[in-house]
This record gives C-alpha cells, sequence and structure tokens, in this order.
C-alpha cells in the first residue's frame, strides 16, 4: 500500500514545479534554557531554511481558519509538495518568496493512506 498514492505524489511535484517558483520555509527554533533558575530567558534560536517549489494563490471567502474560538481570513494560500520538503510545516514557520514574508496561520495535509501528498498552508503579513 506505500506506493498507492505514488501517481499523485508525483502529479502534484510535476504541477508546482512547472507551475510554482522556488521559495523558503524558514523554521526558527528556541533552544533550552541555559540557566535553570531563570527558564524564562531562552537559549539560543536556531534559525533553518527549506527551498521548494510553492504555488501562491489569492484566498477566496471560503479559505479560513479558526483560531481562539473565531474564524479569520488568511491573505494567501500556499501549495508544497510533500516530497519536495524535508520537515512538516507548522504555525511557527514562516514562508518567504523574494522580499515577501507571510507567518503560516493554518497547515492542512492532504495525506491520504497516511501517505503525505500536498501541504496547503495559509499565511498571513
Amino acid at each position: 500500500m506505500a506506493t498507492r498514492f505514488a501517481a499523485a505524489r508525483a502529479l502534484a511535484q510535476k504541477l508546482i514545479l512547472r507551475n510554482g517558483v522556488s521559495a523558503t520555509l524558514r523554521r526558527t527554533t528556541e533552544g533550552s534554557p541555559t540557566d535553570a533558575a531563570k527558564p524564562w530567558r531562552s537559549g539560543t534560536v536556531t534559525t533553518t531554511d527549506y527551498t521548494a517549489p510553492m504555488v501562491f494563490l489569492p484566498t477566496g471567502f471560503n479559505d479560513s481558519y479558526i483560531e481562539d474560538g473565531r474564524t479569520h481570513q488568511a491573505e494567501i494560500k500556499i501549495l508544497v509538495a510533500a516530497d519536495d520538503l524535508t520537515v512538516t510545516p507548522n504555525l511557527k514557520d514562516k514562508v518567504i518568496r523574494g522580499t515577501d514574508s507571510w507567518s503560516v496561520v493554518s497547515v492542512k495535509e492532504i495525506n491520504p493512506n497516511d501517505e503525505q501528498v500536498l501541504f496547503i498552508l495559509f499565511g498571513v503579513r
């Protein structure tokens, strides 16, 4: 069953490569506190960039996300083929295209039968 959706993964990757642009998923992680007596002071901050082809689409009325029980409107929808990223996007990530930057506010995974095919990210500036 591991290859059941291989054609869908290949098609997603092909279409995003053909119609997308190279962009960066930036992940920032904070290290553990350096002083145990002062845990509110974080340790070293590490930034890692993952470059992949992405498709940027303006959002429509139905493209919203829920946060704190409220529905919000995202500015942009970003499509990324799962095979092009070595990590799973999360809500602390940023997407950078040229000089534009968006914070990821929602992540939808298209993963039939637990096989990752596509990530749909919603972003705000």
